[in-house]
């Protein structure tokens, strides 16, 4: 007789044998990060559910507590990610388990989910958007990851995509290197309190993050990975109009940025074009191979292909109750578990 399931936090098991029941379905950075930081990137250990079966741990999941702006007001939300139960436990309901924990609390509730998970949830009454893009810059081509770990049939057409796209890529190169900005500068010492001034200039009727100093303090200064984080502002050092934070990192040794967060005033494209060109300058200079950034504001879109946002990644997000207004909003790669190691 199979013993019953039972939902525990990861603060009930041993850590190793979490990290070693995630290590089986995460790439190892990922396994590693959830091992050393999942308490922080969760809030909490009780953030975090295990099903165990007897003595095997069956399944896993977690969510981020987090706070989102609606019409002008924060409200409670969390991001629910990284549902996994072990293959073979599967086909004995107990997702559901995780389903039940999750329907029991009183929140909002925020993923961004695959193509299968979007239909699961809608079929399950959450509202889902299709149409938010991962835009990606590809300062030099041959060494972006979808070129260099394109294997099999796909490999040949991969590589000749990236031969084709160097050209233009090495004039944007020079182009961005020689930047240079009208008020966007670097950010030295951030202080949370002026990051979040920023956020004061975004429109009432737009659903986001609740980027209060708090959030700053916690998602940024306290970051595991604070010495790969970049600042900048734009306008006034003490009331800046637009705010930018990038990570600057490496994916198997090659130099890679993502711009984590963009916010402040929408109306003023020449500010944020002015910061980003800013954030890419230095990307450049620092010999990224690609930059990338997740776009819902389709509005935006002709400023990021202006600057060389030219390849596009379908993105999805869902949130329940599906009543909710959610269907504008402005979400980046800083929200929910998109910043995680590849």
């Amino acid at each position: 007789m199979t013993p019953r399931a039972r939902l525990l936090t990861a603060a009930d098991v041993a850590p190793q044998d979490l990290h070693t029941f995630l290590a089986r379905f995460y790439p190892p950075a990922k396994a590693d990060f959830l091992h050393h930081h999942g308490a922080w990137w969760h809030g909490g250990d009780h953030n975090r559910w295990v099903l165990a079966v007897g003595e095997r741990i069956a399944g896993y999941c977690a969510v981020i507590p987090a706070r989102v702006r609606l019409a002008g007001e924060p409200r409670a939300a969390i991001w629910w990610v990284d549902l996994v139960i072990a293959p073979e436990f599967r086909g004995q309901g107990l997702q559901s388990l995780f389903d039940e924990k999750i329907r029991s609390l009183a929140t909002l509730k925020l993923g961004f989910p695959n193509a299968l998970a979007a239909a699961i949830h809608r079929k399950h009454g959450w509202g889902v958007r299709h149409d938010l893009r991962v835009k990606m810059l590809p300062l030099r081509p041959r060494h972006i990851k979808a070129v260099r770990q394109a294997a099999g049939p796909l490999a040949l057409g991969a590589r000749l995509i990236g031969w084709l796209l160097s050209p233009p890529a090495a004039l944007l190169r020079r182009r961005l290197a020689r930047y240079v900005p009208q008020t966007a500068a670097p950010i030295h010492h951030p202080d949370p309190e002026i990051l979040a001034r920023a956020a004061q200039r975004l429109p009432h009727t737009l659903a986001t993050t609740h980027r209060d100093a708090d959030f700053l303090h916690w998602r940024y200064l306290q970051s595991p990975y604070r010495d790969q984080l970049r600042f900048y502002r734009r306008g006034d050092a003490a009331a800046p109009s637009h705010i930018l934070i990038a990570r600057q990192s490496a994916v198997q040794g090659t130099p890679i940025t993502r711009i984590l967060d963009l916010y402040g005033d929408l109306n003023d494209l020449d500010g944020l074009r002015d910061v980003l060109a800013l954030a890419l300058r230095d990307a450049t200079l620092a010999g990224s191979a690609q930059v990338t950034a997740l776009l819902s504001l389709p509005e935006l879109d002709a400023l990021f292909r202006g600057l060389g946002f030219v390849i596009n990644a379908v993105a999805r997000f869902c949130w329940h109750p599906r009543t909710t207004p959610l269907t504008r909003a402005l979400w980046t790669l800083a929200d929910s578990d998109n910043d995680l190691p590849d």
